[in-house]
């Protein structure tokens, strides 16, 4: 039976990918840097819907090999 996607479901994979960020310090500081974030916001904002969506976002287009054209 396949589950179907919910506000909880994409949440906690948003959790896991700012998870991932927070292991990879490369990633982290080009995530820092093309954001505009620092340690601190990414505390304050981390159960924040958009700031999720903006490490969703990041992560794509890391994996598509382009840099992101966005501020947060």
């Amino acid at each position: 039976m396949r589950r179907t996607p919910n506000h909880e479901n994409a949440e906690t994979i948003a959790l896991n990918a700012l998870s991932f960020l927070a292991e990879s310090p490369d990633a982290l500081e080009s995530f820092m840097r093309q954001s505009g974030v620092d340690p601190t916001t990414i505390r304050l904002r981390a159960a924040e819907r958009d700031f999720l969506a903006a490490v969703l976002d990041f992560l794509m287009a890391e994996l598509h090999g382009g840099d992101v054209a966005w501020q947060l």
